[in-house]
């Protein structure tokens, strides 16, 4: 059986072939992302089971299509944000939506449309924060403007005398919309605690590179010959990362955390699980916070106090081409932590700098 599966995969593939397997990825990858969006709605829908009683708002743009919706509770239980095509009043169905349980709320929402880089004028992606006291079974609308970006929260069903019916909010103004642009402010949407969090997040990160390593390696045993044993390379490589992620990744983490006082310590974790500004860094992230900088690159997890930051500096590595660009962080203790941006990314390194200046004015930047 084996033999001759392996007969079949070591035949050449004709240009008809390869495009059907091309087109099978394709199919694969939407059947994936169909999966996710699938899954989201089916654990959106949950939260009225255990919820009878909670209230509905849709989220929608005048004239635009939701391309994308997160929300970011800071007070109450709401659920996550799914689309909304086949339900709900006819303008929203291009829209998203989500529960809130009954009570006071309050919460960031980020939408993006489909408008396309043409159309003059017209903005991509939208915040708004919003706080209003739900009623049972109430039904409130979120609406955007896409060209003059003023949102406004109104009532469809309820009697909620804190929310004046079309009320207008011009919660931002264009440089702040084009900082949203830039970066994600949305954090730790799990409030979880650190730890936790980050690690989740790079176990992900080996999981997907391991992942797209057997793909390399299922060519080399199938079509070159190679022992079949091969395949375990990506497994092992995994199982060898997870063990170093486990061990040492997080050392430099601890050595600073655990000396800090219980109230500083407690502060950083309620800090970590509000919304807060992330940059999405080569092999992780690094999460901004008002009293530290909380670093997650290539396995290794790290805290960085920003009252001991001393110098921030551009590092451009000539190897890699312009591709990756790295922020160089020393602290006065001679720490040295190193931030590497990739692609776009690059283009956000003066916010982390600018960010960390405005915490922290004596230290020496160089961009």
């Amino acid at each position: 059986m084996l033999d001759s599966l392996k007969e079949i995969l070591s035949k050449p593939l004709s240009g008809l072939e390869a495009v059907i397997v091309l087109v099978i990825c394709f199919v694969c990858f939407y059947l994936l992302a169909r999966l996710e969006r699938w899954r989201v709605r089916r654990k959106a829908r949950k939260f009225p089971v255990r919820h009878p009683d909670a209230a509905m708002i849709y989220l929608y743009i005048m004239d635009q299509p939701v391309r994308d919706a997160k929300i970011a509770c800071e007070k109450g239980k709401m659920s996550q944000a799914f689309p909304v095509k086949d339900s709900g009043p006819s303008e929203v169905r291009k829209g998203a939506a989500c529960y809130a349980s009954p009570g006071p709320v309050e919460f960031n929402v980020l939408v993006s449309c489909g408008a396309r880089r043409s159309d003059a004028g017209a903005r991509h992606r939208f915040i708004g924060h919003f706080s209003f006291c739900a009623e049972q079974n109430g039904v409130y609308d979120v609406v955007f403007d896409a060209r003059s970006g003023r949102s406004r929260l109104i009532v469809r069903k309820g009697q909620n005398t804190d929310v004046e019916m079309g009320e207008e909010k011009d919660l931002h103004t264009r440089d702040q919309m084009q900082g949203a642009e830039r970066r994600n402010i949305w954090g730790n949407s799990e409030k979880s605690g650190i730890l936790p969090y980050l690690y989740r997040r790079e176990l992900k990160r080996l999981l997907l590179t391991c992942g797209f390593m057997l793909l390399p390696m299922a060519y080399l045993v199938f079509f070159v010959n190679l022992p079949i044993y091969y395949m375990l390379l990506p497994g092992v490589l995994f199982l060898g990362a997870v063990i170093r992620l486990f061990a040492t990744g997080a050392r430099r983490f601890h050595s600073v955390f655990n000396a800090l006082s219980p109230h500083l310590q407690e502060r950083i974790q309620q800090s970590f699980q509000n919304p807060h500004p992330v940059y999405k860094l080569s092999m992780g992230e690094a999460h901004l916070l008002p009293d530290c900088v909380v670093l997650r690159q290539g396995g290794r997890l790290s805290v960085i106090l920003l009252d001991q930051i001393e110098v921030v500096q551009k590092v451009r590595n000539s190897r890699t081409y312009g591709l990756v660009g790295a922020l160089v962080i020393q602290t006065v203790s001679g720490g040295r932590y190193r931030m590497e941006f990739s692609g776009r990314h690059q283009k956000e390194i003066p916010d982390v700098v600018s960010w960390i200046k405005s915490k922290n004015p004596q230290v020496f930047a160089e961009i």
